[in-house]
């Protein structure tokens, strides 16, 4: 009996023969081997690198998160937005200034102190209700306000920036040359032609105080040309006023005087102390420039009034007597010596009162009625409480 090992080694020997069998024959050729890259149709060649367009994997995007991007909008230039009519400049009209009606206030005296102006009073009535009130600098009288005190005048100003002011006297403000209105330069000046005049020195300096006045009254402005100063141009000037009695007219340019060109400062203050120095009979030499074209004024200082004087009296001393007569004077005797010596003190001291009896008179006409009066000057009565206004 043959042992089962062995029959189980047996079968299994078997099976493996036949499977090697079945394997031997059903066994196939292999194909042919065949190169799998791709042909050179639309792919790149070998060496070339690949470019891979990244717009593509973000557009392909799973998650849904891309958006695209859409192309700019250019604008279409044929079709230019049609530009803004142009508007004309308009000027604002110029405002004219409007005046208040000047206050209804009298000025009747005013204190002064020598060594310091701000102690200064005036004393200003009220014209509606007869009261006079002290005031000093920086008070307010109704809407004005009191900015300065003088020893003839006072200067207020109103709330809309009129300027006021106050004369003690009528005689105070015909002769203020920076208030009142002079339109008669006859005394001052005489026109000889249209390029030569006469100046009268003693009323100039009487009606021109200083040179600040000076400039003012002409209006005189420094111009430039390519930044250097070339003269002084004449502002704008009423009729019959100084500068039109002198010959000029408005926008005339003072390019020299006597020669001297009138373009830096200190050329000008040579101007000026030649000027004021000038003697009598002196000729002043003006250039200046009107409408691009060079003119030249002629001044003489002459005082023709007191030739005039002069040549009078001579002619009165060169006349015959008629009927000559014998004058005998005797000398005076002591008495009437000094009766002369005492009346003459008299007459000065009358003409020229103290500055200490002023202010005691003063005091006195206080005390007694009430308000202030002037002391009679030069022999004259005074005006008390005149006074003149004018609005700037």
């Amino acid at each position: 009996m043959k042992h089962p090992v062995w029959i189980l080694n047996s079968a299994l020997t078997i099976l493996l023969c036949l499977v090697l069998g079945f394997m031997f024959l059903s066994r196939q050729k292999p194909p042919a081997r065949e190169d799998i890259e791709p042909s050179n149709v639309g792919m790149p060649s070998k060496g070339e690198t690949v470019k891979v367009n990244i717009h593509t994997i973000y557009e392909n995007d799973l998650f849904g998160t891309y958006k695209k991007e859409l192309p700019p909008t250019i604008a279409d230039q044929t079709t230019l937005p049609t530009p803004p009519s142009p508007k004309p400049v308009t000027v604002p009209p110029v405002t004219t200034p409007q005046f208040m009606d000047p206050l209804n206030i009298t000025l009747k005296g005013i204190i002064i102190m020598i060594n310091d102006d701000t102690k200064n009073r005036a004393i200003i009535a009220d014209n509606t209700t007869n009261k006079e009130t002290i005031y000093k600098i920086g008070q307010t009288i109704q809407d004005a306000q009191l900015i300065r005190i003088l020893s003839n005048k006072v200067i207020i100003l109103r709330s809309n920036g009129q300027q006021e002011v106050l004369y003690l006297r009528e005689k105070d403000a015909k002769i203020d040359p920076a208030y009142a209105v002079q339109s008669d330069w006859h005394d001052v000046i005489q026109k000889v032609s249209d390029t030569q005049y006469n100046v009268n020195p003693q009323e100039f300096v009487a009606r021109v105080k200083n040179l600040a006045q000076f400039i003012d009254m002409l209006d005189l402005i420094t111009v430039y040309k390519q930044g250097k100063s070339i003269g002084c141009k004449i502002g704008t000037m009423a009729t019959n006023s100084f500068g039109s009695e002198l010959g000029l007219q408005n926008h005339d340019l003072v390019v020299s005087i006597n020669d001297i060109p009138a373009t830096t400062t200190d050329e000008r203050f040579k101007i000026y102390k030649d000027v004021t120095s000038a003697q009598s009979d002196a000729l002043v030499t003006v250039k200046i420039l009107r409408e691009n074209q060079e003119m030249t004024l002629q001044f003489t200082l002459k005082d023709w009034k007191q030739k005039k004087t002069q040549n009078q009296g001579a002619t009165s001393q060169a006349q015959p007597q008629a009927q000559p007569q014998t004058v005998v004077q005797m000398a005076p005797t002591g008495d009437e010596l000094k009766d002369k010596q005492m009346r003459s003190l008299r007459q000065r001291h009358t003409f020229a009162p103290t500055l200490q009896e002023i202010r005691a008179k003063e005091r006195e006409n206080m005390l007694q009625n009430g308000k202030s009066s002037q002391v009679t000057v030069s022999g004259s009565p005074s005006i008390d409480g005149a006074k003149n206004r004018q609005g700037e």
